[in-house]
């Protein structure tokens, strides 16, 4: 069940279908309002992309409703900024963002593997989203729709560019987790080789 934690206390989020699992992926305060991103699935089994305002879920749409996306990362600075990824009619994912509503692309490095958004944030007119492209190979950020690789740690090994986007200083940080022989999540406790600070180039 996704929820949020206030000062210890667990807040629950309602849910599509609570026979299938949802997701709560990032979280920000914005005044008094509360808002959570994530997907919740539907009874077709379905990742549906959304957030909660204040413990209210608000489906966003996908490419092709009947293939599965999802939201990584949540901006609010009077619009509603969500990264994610949706795939299209193919099945192939397609990153970009939502700004109120409206979904928004972003070129990958090759259309034909994995390419999502994990972190996102707004300084002035800029949008900033990283991420990675080419199936999980390329960590990297697109700057109002323009992609910038970045290096990893070991050009040779996965590169995963997903959690933390700092925009409280220029130049612009983000973090890398540097793999070792795997490209999936659920084997990076194992193969870790920590947190990799690479500065992002060329920022105006």
């Amino acid at each position: 069940m996704p929820c949020y934690w206030n000062n210890g206390a667990l807040t629950p989020l309602p849910v599509l279908d609570p026979n299938q699992n949802s997701f709560a992926r990032s979280l920000v305060v914005s005044g008094s309002d509360v808002y959570i991103a994530g997907d919740s699935r539907n009874s077709s089994i379905i990742h549906v992309p959304g957030y909660w305002k204040n413990g209210i879920w608000t489906s966003l749409p996908a490419l092709d409703d009947s293939k599965s996306s999802g939201v990584f990362s949540i901006f609010v600075s009077g619009d509603i900024y969500a990264g994610g990824v949706s795939r299209d009619s193919s099945g192939a994912e397609v990153p970009g963002y939502w700004n109120n509503g409206t979904w928004i692309s972003l070129p990958a490095i090759d259309g034909t593997q994995g390419a999502q958004v994990r972190s996102l944030a707004v300084s002035g007119t800029d949008v900033y989203c990283a991420g990675f492209s080419a199936g999980e190979t390329v960590p990297g950020y697109w700057k109002n729709g323009i992609w910038s690789s970045v290096i990893g740690v070991d050009p040779t090994k996965n590169s995963l560019l997903p959690h933390l986007l700092s925009l409280e200083a220029m130049p612009i940080w983000a973090a890398i987790v540097p793999t070792v022989q795997t490209k999936r999540w659920s084997d990076i406790g194992k193969t870790a080789l920590g947190m990799e600070w690479q500065q992002l180039k060329n920022q105006a």
